[in-house]
């Protein structure tokens, strides 16, 4: 398959579903959770004056949060969908200080080198093909000491594991159908390292759509949990 392919079917399939997906953080246990880790870890690496790239900002949920850390915001996702509604919550906070703007990562290798103290991507990777070659493109744009915040699908977990074989199977989770990166975190720490970016945090989170006490027969959080963020910060 066309990389492109791949880029314009993951758009199109968050075009559908964005009202419901930003519908989320206020009605969904494993967003609620995600919002509360992305927000710590905004809290504690984000500060006044920092230039932000959050790339697959989808509805602007962690840009607003960096912007009220006093950031400068540079925020793409290729979702037109995804960014009006980033808009009007721009237009209803009345927040200048982030740049919507509709556009596909790809489009990230031809922006200036070391333009960023960070860089966040949340649940977007997962929707490229080749993650070695996008995390070092990430990398390329954090200044020196810069910090990059990823999300990634973690394949330890048994969820995850049971999920790609049920779609090879019956083709569900219809999602699935776009995915194509994900990695345990033992082989994205190496990946963060061939990028330049020593690994500083990574947490887990979102346990699988399932009763909690049958998630919790799976084991801990690295078996459990379904998604990881990580931390990297570039040498400088």
């Amino acid at each position: 398959m066309d990389p492109r392919d791949s880029a314009n079917g993951a758009v199109t399939w968050h075009d559908s579903i964005a009202d419901a997906f930003d519908g989320r953080y206020s009605r969904s246990p494993r967003f609620i959770e995600r919002l509360a880790v992305w927000r710590d870890l905004i809290a504690h690496y984000v500060s006044p004056g920092d230039q932000v790239l959050d790339a697959g900002c989808g509805s602007g949920v962690f840009s607003f949060e960096a912007a009220a850390r006093g950031a400068s915001v540079q925020a793409i996702d290729g979702s037109a969908e995804m960014i009006a509604i980033a808009r009007r919550r721009q237009d209803e906070l009345g927040d200048a200080s982030v740049e919507f703007r509709v556009g596909l990562i790809e489009e990230l290798r031809t922006w200036p080198a070391a333009s960023f103290d960070v860089v966040m991507a949340s649940s977007v990777v997962e929707y490229l093909p080749d993650l070695a070659s996008e995390i070092a493109s990430f990398s390329r744009l954090l200044r020196p000491g810069g910090h990059l915040i990823v999300s990634v699908p973690n394949a330890a977990s048994l969820y995850r594991r049971a999920e790609r074989a049920l779609y090879r199977l019956i083709g569900w989770p219809r999602y699935y159908a776009h995915v194509r990166s994900i990695a345990t975190p033992s082989v994205f720490r190496s990946i963060m390292a061939g990028a330049g970016l020593e690994t500083l945090d990574l947490r887990f989170y979102a346990d699988p759509p399932i009763p909690l006490t049958a998630a919790r027969m799976m084991g801990g959080s690295a078996a459990r949990k379904t998604l990881f963020v990580a931390v990297g910060r570039k040498a400088g």
